[in-house]
């Protein structure tokens, strides 16, 4: 089979999300039928993967961010 075959149905099944977006509304996007997820950056750039197995490992509650002392 050849790409060019491939690609309408897996643009139609693909689904990806921001990288600014929340952990919880990736959660939801993983707990359907999708098993990884690409996460994209500004314009459409792909910045990574995202799995089932990453949302897992995070930690239930992350520490807020310590602002710098000046």
């Amino acid at each position: 089979m050849y790409i060019d075959k491939f690609l309408p149905t897996a643009r139609r099944r693909m689904c990806s999300i921001n990288l600014d977006a929340a952990l919880l509304q990736a959660t939801r996007l993983l707990e359907s039928d999708h098993d990884i997820l690409p996460v994209c950056a500004k314009k459409g750039q792909m910045a990574g993967i995202l799995t089932k197995s990453d949302v897992d490992a995070a930690p239930a509650s992350a520490p807020a961010p310590v602002a710098p002392r000046r």
